[in-house]
């Protein structure tokens, strides 16, 4: 069995998890998507860390699962947990 790390994010009261698998960078949101993501300034925000991490992002899927809190704190929380997965996964 293969092991799966989790990568926490949290903004106010808003949590968010992050898990990351080899793939061809899909990213999820609580099993939606990003591109149909709504407000669009949320889903740029969620997109950040994948902009600045460059390739990696064709290579790997983030699966994030979010609760609590507004649409803003959610993007927020979901962009520090993806944040900390794309580097756990550089580091690895």
């Amino acid at each position: 069995m293969n092991k799966i790390d989790l990568y926490p994010g949290q903004r106010k009261t808003c949590r968010a998890v992050a898990t990351i698998v080899k793939g061809n960078g899909k990213i999820r949101i609580n099993n939606i998507p990003v591109e149909v993501i709504q407000p669009e300034v949320a889903k740029e925000l969620i997109l950040t860390p994948t902009n600045i991490i460059g390739e990696l992002r064709d290579r790997v899927d983030v699966n994030v699962h979010v609760n609590g809190g507004g649409f803003m704190g959610q993007a927020f929380a979901s962009a520090v947990a993806i944040s900390r997965a794309l580097t756990g996964e550089t580091k690895g």
